[in-house]
C-alpha cells in the first residue's frame, strides 16, 4: 500500500492518505480464503520484508475472548488473525493494549490471561499521530491515545493505582499465544492442526 494507491470507485478509503502521513509500511491482507490464505500472505510478507521482531497487536482485548461472550460484537477479524499467526513460519509475539476499552468484554475476566507489561503509552507516544487522529476514523486508536494522555496527566498529579479500563488502557501486555489459542474457540481448527503437526 502506497500513498499513490487509489480505491476502485465507488469505494473509498483513508489508507492511501494514512500511508502518506505515517512512516510505516502498510500491507493489505485479503481474508477471502480464510486462515490458510491469510497465513500464506503473511509468510510472503515476512519473506519479502523480513521484519524483526514480529508482533500481533490487539487493541481492546477481544482476541482474548472465548468467542461466545454475549457482548462480543466483532470477533471474526481477531480470530482470523490469531488462527493465521499461529501457523506462520516465524515466531510472533502477541501483545494486547487498551484492555476493555471497547466495552465488549469485562475487564476482570481478561486480566488473568495477560503476561507482563512491556510498555505503557504516554502522550509522547501519541504526539506523532495526533494530526492523523483528527481525520482518520479509528475508534480504538483514538480511545487509546486519549487514555494515554489522561494516564500521564493523572500520574503527574500523583494518582498511580490502576482502577478502571481507562487506567489499564495505555498498558501493553504480552500474552502467551498458545494459552490464548486454547482459550479462544473460534480459531480452534487451525490450533488443532498446528498442535497435531508438532
Amino acid at each position: 500500500m502506497s500513498a499513490r494507491a487509489r480505491p476502485i470507485a465507488p469505494a473509498g478509503s483513508t489508507l492511501p492518505r494514512l500511508a502518506a502521513e505515517l512512516p510505516h509500511t502498510f500491507a493489505l491482507i485479503d481474508p477471502y480464503e480464510g486462515a490458510e490464505g491469510v497465513t500464506r500472505q503473511l509468510n510472503e510478507l515476512v519473506s519479502h520484508l523480513q521484519p524483526e521482531p514480529i508482533d500481533l497487536l490487539d487493541v481492546g482485548g477481544d482476541i482474548l475472548a472465548r468467542g461466545e461472550e454475549p457482548a462480543l460484537k466483532s470477533p471474526l477479524a481477531d480470530a482470523l488473525g490469531l488462527a493465521a499467526c499461529c501457523q506462520v513460519n516465524v515466531p510472533i509475539r502477541l501483545l494486547v493494549v487498551g484492555l476493555g476499552l471497547d466495552g465488549e468484554l469485562p475487564l476482570e475476566g481478561l486480566r488473568g490471561t495477560l503476561g507482563p507489561i512491556v510498555h505503557t503509552f504516554t502522550a509522547k507516544d501519541t504526539e506523532p499521530i495526533s494530526s492523523v487522529l483528527e481525520w482518520h476514523p479509528s475508534k480504538a486508536t483514538g480511545m487509546l491515545a486519549a487514555t494515554a494522555e489522561d494516564y500521564a496527566a493523572r500520574r503527574s498529579a500523583g494518582r498511580r493505582a490502576p482502577r478502571t479500563a481507562e487506567d489499564e488502557g495505555p498498558t501493553v501486555h504480552e500474552a502467551a499465544m498458545d494459552e490464548v489459542l486454547s482459550r479462544n474457540q473460534l480459531p480452534a481448527p487451525s490450533w488443532r492442526r498446528r498442535t497435531s503437526e508438532r
